[in-house]
């Protein structure tokens, strides 16, 4: 019932889900959390904030958390669980924290900006939350987006030497980070790790480009369709397909770049791949498709 009440979404029925945030199944906890965050109502978020922080489960933690995001409330530095004993839920709160912030454009009050923006450098940089923890590389790369969500433009400074980082998962979530900022500056970085050795990083620098909105990602695309990979192709064409003059001026390119892929072809990949084709609207992929 709490699952079915998150695509409800009236505020008619948070009473009942705040009481639900007591119940002795950790399960409904979780449903009753995750409803109050898609219906938004603000008389829930200090219950919800509770759950967040004291729930016996961390995967109640985790969906009060995750809840906590979609609300647009000051001071929710303080109230996240942002240095519980479970990674998973530091995780939660470090993408709640910049979720807050991306709602409200990349404002967030002075003080409060201080608090956040501190504590996010602070993770960045290595330095231990407390004698035992220490932050691993995936909330570095949390902490990366929520700083880029916080502070847009003015978190390049400190993003920019992290493309050096020696883990490619790493460098790869790095990438959304960066257009995060909506920074035009931001495109020389992401410049640099579109050469990046990792195919996994290439791949995550060309799904990110589309919503940076820069003209100068044409010549990443046209570089990906020589790759020779599956996905990293099937992304490319799609990213050249959603503007419909790219599409029909390098149509001839991305029908060399399908020949030369290697069958069998990944199911996902060649979806992309041909829907890519069908989208640039040109008689001459019927014959392929």
């Amino acid at each position: 019932a709490a699952y079915a009440l998150i695509r409800y979404g009236a505020s008619t029925t948070t009473a009942p889900l705040i009481a639900a945030l007591k119940d002795p199944s950790a399960r409904v906890r979780m449903q009753a959390a995750r409803a109050l965050g898609a219906i938004g109502d603000s008389t829930a978020f200090l219950h919800v904030s509770a759950a967040a922080k004291h729930d016996v489960d961390w995967r109640v933690r985790v969906n009060a958390t995750n809840a906590m995001g979609t609300f647009s409330l000051p001071r929710m530095f303080d109230l996240l669980p942002l240095r519980d004993a479970d990674e998973h839920v530091r995780l939660a709160a470090l993408s709640a924290l910049g979720a807050a912030a991306s709602r409200q454009g990349g404002y967030v009050t002075p003080a409060e900006r201080g608090e956040s923006v501190d504590f996010l450098i602070q993770i960045l940089s290595g330095v231990p939350r407390d004698a035992q923890a220490q932050p691993t590389w995936r909330e570095h790369a949390a902490a990366a987006l929520a700083l880029a969500n916080t502070i847009r433009g003015e978190a390049l400074e400190i993003l920019a030497p992290l493309v050096r980082a020696s883990r490619p998962l790493f460098r790869a979530r790095l990438a959304p980070a960066l257009v995060a900022t909506q920074d035009r500056r931001a495109f020389s970085v992401l410049r640099k790790l579109a050469a990046d050795s990792a195919l996994v990083v290439r791949l995550a620098v060309v799904e990110a480009l589309p919503q940076l909105n820069d003209p100068r990602a044409l010549n990443i695309y046209l570089t990906a369709l020589e790759s020779g990979d599956q996905v990293l192709t099937a992304i490319a064409m799609q990213n050249l397909a959603a503007d419909s003059l790219q599409g029909q001026q390098y149509l001839p390119k991305m029908i060399a770049a399908y020949r030369r892929l290697k069958p069998p072809l990944d199911v996902e990949a060649a979806q992309i791949i041909f829907q890519s084709l069908a989208r640039c609207g040109d008689s001459t992929v019927v014959p392929i498709l």
